[in-house]
């Protein structure tokens, strides 16, 4: 009953979650998810790509402070992570560390809702630090293998994500 009352209980309470690299993982454990420490910032985007967005979300420019470090989360989606464990992974050696996704604790009450559809329903952002205590591993995907094509690497991470998902309730 345990097991399934924590699942259930999960559901009710609607986590927040959040995709990067294991390599990041000793220091998440250690100090949190510090915005300072992402590359979230509007300063990392390619300015036609972040035009784009803004575009698609009914955003202005003005709605960000460009100079301002952001962490970003899903909400009540974890495979809305993916990209974001992915790209996070990409940049740090997809055959050495692995993509993983964190369960943020839902009482963060610094959280700002971008209102995103599709893939990235439930977007969410805060600029401060979320501390250890509310972070826990909710997924960690293998590393890349030598000679693995990175598409079909790409799609394994998406359905292994898709089916811890779904086993979790989170469709």
């Amino acid at each position: 009953m345990g097991e399934a009352f924590d699942r259930a209980w999960g559901l009710v309470k609607m986590p927040y979650f959040h995709g990067t690299s294991s390599k990041y993982d000793k220091e998440i454990k250690e100090t949190g998810l510090d915005p300072s420490n992402n590359l979230s910032s509007l300063e990392q985007w390619n300015i036609e790509d972040l035009d784009a967005w803004l575009e698609e979300h009914e955003l202005d420019f003005e709605d960000f402070d460009p100079d301002k470090d952001w962490t970003w989360f899903s909400k009540d989606n974890p495979k809305a992570t993916m990209a974001y464990a992915l790209s996070s992974n990409n940049n740090a050696g997809i055959s050495r560390f692995s993509p993983i996704i964190y369960e943020i604790d839902d009482s963060i009450d610094v959280l700002e809702d971008l209102n995103n559809d599709g893939e990235f329903r439930g977007s969410y952002r805060t600029d401060e630090t979320v501390p250890p205590h509310k972070i826990k591993e909710w997924f960690r995907f293998r590393p890349g293998q030598k000679g693995e094509p990175y598409y079909d690497y790409r799609e394994k991470l998406r359905e292994a994500i898709k089916q811890k998902a779904k086993l979790e309730g989170y469709e």
